[in-house]
């Protein structure tokens, strides 16, 4: 799950207990254990990273969508259907990095791109 402002990761674990991370550039739920760099993380300018998928404007919900069929089950992209759906679907990215090194990265907004004509 994530937005422009934070991401949330989760681990399902061998003894059936969940790891979660977020990373926020706002304030952390109370509550919360809290872990910070010794050194700040640097952020990469964003980057388009294109999905496989399919605009599917017949689905068996009959709401328009775009997504992704050929994993276990049909995965549905958080885009607004409208008259003139996107040539491709991106996510929006951007690496995080520590003294140079790409540590991690973050997840920022699935968009369009492109629109057919």
């Amino acid at each position: 799950a994530f937005g422009p402002e934070s991401e949330l990761a989760w681990w399902r674990q061998a003894d059936g207990h969940y790891q979660l991370r977020l990373l926020t550039e706002g304030n952390v739920p109370d509550g919360s254990i809290s872990w910070q760099a010794n050194e700040p993380l640097t952020a990469d300018p964003p980057y388009q990273s294109l999905l496989f998928g399919a605009y599917d404007d017949d689905s068996a919900a009959g709401i328009p969508s775009w997504s992704e069929a050929r994993i276990p089950r049909r995965l549905h992209y958080p885009l607004p259907a409208d008259s003139q759906p996107a040539k491709q679907v991106a996510l929006r990215l951007q690496n995080l990095r520590r003294h140079e090194i790409a540590v991690g990265t973050r997840l920022l907004a699935v968009e369009a791109v492109g629109a057919e004509s």
